[in-house]
């Protein structure tokens, strides 16, 4: 009706020394309109910006999130629902944009839903997720869904308009894939 003024969103467990460690349940409900912007930070950047490898997220869809990151410290790794992973996400979705400004660091890991995970395969797991995403990066490397992992991914997809200013590596839903992949 008469518009609403965009709230920033502060991403759960901001910094590399905070991860998530619980389980956020969704119940099949939606985030509209997520809106991180972040600069001068290590460039972790999601609505959560790091699952321990008790951490379960679940049953939530983004719709119409956006992560504009500006100048960082380290290499950005950016997803829109989660940023680095060690835990598991079930039935989960993001719908959006990733905006990477000329500020940002060359290099890094972004992906639709996820930016990446880390080297224990036996307890990161994506399962019956997807991403439709928009991006807008310099040359950081790009994953559909996710950038880079070693967990397994079943039943999941990703659709994704990305544009380069500089060449980055790419893949239509995973970049690089060292898990088992059902898609």
């Amino acid at each position: 009706g008469n518009g609403v003024t965009p709230i920033a969103f502060r991403s759960v467990g901001l910094g590399s020394n905070y991860k998530f460690n619980g389980t956020f349940d969704g119940q099949g409900h939606s985030i509209i309109g997520l809106y991180i912007n972040e600069s001068l930070w290590d460039g972790t950047f999601g609505m959560f910006t790091s699952l321990d490898e008790k951490a379960v997220v679940q049953n939530l869809i983004l719709k119409n999130a956006c992560v504009e990151a500006g100048f960082t410290y380290g290499d950005p790794c950016i997803g829109l629902l989660v940023a680095t992973s060690s835990g598991r996400v079930y039935r989960c979705g993001a719908e959006g944009k990733i905006i990477m400004t000329d500020a940002a660091k060359s290099g890094g890991y972004v992906g639709g839903l996820i930016g990446r995970t880390t080297d224990n395969a036996e307890t990161t797991a994506l399962q019956e997720c997807y991403a439709i995403v928009e991006a807008h990066l310099n040359d950081q490397g790009f994953g559909g869904l996710i950038y880079t992992t070693k967990g397994n991914i079943d039943n999941s997809f990703a659709r994704s308009d990305v544009r380069w200013k500089n060449y980055g590596w790419f893949g239509g839903v995973v970049c690089l894939q060292q898990g088992s992949a059902v898609v």
